[in-house]
């Protein structure tokens, strides 16, 4: 029997097979993954390790040529390229093409945990970069406001940047600019001499008065209550008052003695502007697999909140990946329409009749 006898024969058959194919493609249409980007895995990774301080030399010498050696002997490796700079060591590690990169950044974790012991003391952790496109932020924020840059970035540290990361779908916020708090302790060296102390053991003394402890578990009935005692600093005036050496006659020389303690902003390493006035930056990444234009949307939502909860402050969305996926979806669908009339007109024009052109263009989205 041929298919076309078995299609005549068996019209509600064959109607509700195709009215099932259509239904499908529609679910399957709905539950599809919108990004900018297509997923691609590139077969390289970068290793930033911060020694900070620490001239160039030094930092080829004692950071990266170590680490390079570890890396060396990474199955699939094809290429290892390093810059070292002040207080800097950036290594790249390309991989050949078709390389499983999860075992990849396995085999490298493994590597540079074992090396790590053979750093310098110091210098920090090995970091992995992974070079995802989805990795992109697809949203980026300015704040800008009244308010100083020091209690912008508050605000967006404390309330905006996790209102926006409980949004279903998005991964994490990053904030950028803006001028964060410091504590400086300058020491008088003279001083230090004269009560015959060391840097070490001052710098010791305020990392271990600046210390909180568990105490403990008390029971009572049914519940169990932790205890913790609070020894971190509240107060400027704490960290003048410690107490860093006792004298032999029951004196005792505090910090102040030999040096000032001062409330400052930390040495600025970038600027976030926005139409020629500071704000603070907020980039926006999502999961892995989400998709872009809904999370986009419940971060709008959030932002619209935020805004009307906090009328002061100037929430801006400066770029969104959301925008040039619609206009691609909607330039498709526009196009997909056009080339649907004009094929139907085409066919009409030489079949001269209107029933098979019709039927010629229903197939061809049910077949795509």
């Amino acid at each position: 029997m041929s298919l076309a006898k078995f299609s005549i024969d068996r019209p509600v058959f064959v109607l509700m097979f195709y009215l099932a194919i259509v239904l499908l493609g529609i679910v399957s249409f709905s539950q599809l993954s919108v990004d900018l980007l297509p997923s691609i895995s590139y077969p390289r990774l970068s290793v930033v390790t911060q020694y900070p301080g620490v001239a160039p030399e030094e930092v080829e010498a004692l950071v990266t040529i170590p680490l390079e050696t570890s890396v060396s002997r990474i199955p699939g490796l094809r290429q290892v390229e390093s810059i070292s700079k002040e207080g800097y060591s950036f290594i790249s590690i390309e991989f050949s093409w078709g390389t499983n990169m999860d075992f990849a950044l396995l085999h490298t974790r493994e590597r540079l945990d074992s090396a790590k012991d053979s750093l310098p003391e110091g210098c920090d952790k090995p970091v992995i970069i992974a070079l995802d496109p989805q990795s992109q932020p697809i949203m980026t924020l300015a704040l800008t406001g009244e308010q100083k840059l020091l209690d912008l970035k508050e605000l967006a540290e404390e309330l905006i940047k996790p209102r926006l990361e409980q949004v279903e779908g998005l991964a994490e916020v990053e904030i950028t600019g803006g001028v964060e708090r410091e504590i400086q302790v300058e020491i008088d060296p003279e001083k230090l001499a004269s009560y015959g102390l060391k840097i070490e053991e001052v710098g010791n003394k305020i990392s271990a008065f600046n210390f909180s402890l568990h105490g403990g578990n008390i029971r009572k009935g049914k519940f169990v209550y932790s205890l913790r005692v609070a020894g971190e600093f509240q107060q400027v005036k704490e960290i003048e008052n410690i107490p860093v050496k006792f004298t032999s006659d029951g004196g005792v020389i505090l910090l102040r003695h030999i040096g000032e303690v001062i409330d400052t902003i930390k040495e600025r390493e970038g600027v976030t502007r926005l139409n020629g006035q500071e704000s603070i930056g907020l980039l926006v990444r999502k999961e892995y697999g989400a998709n872009t234009v809904e999370v986009s949307s419940k971060a709008r939502e959030v932002i619209d909140q935020i805004r009307q909860e906090n009328p002061d402050i100037n929430l801006a969305v400066i770029s969104e990946q959301a925008g040039y996926i619609r206009e691609a979806i909607n330039t498709t669908i526009e196009e997909i329409i056009e080339g649907a009339i004009l094929a139907f007109l085409t066919l009409l024009l030489f079949l001269q009749q209107w029933k098979s052109p019709l039927i010629i263009d229903t197939v061809i989205p049910i077949s795509i």
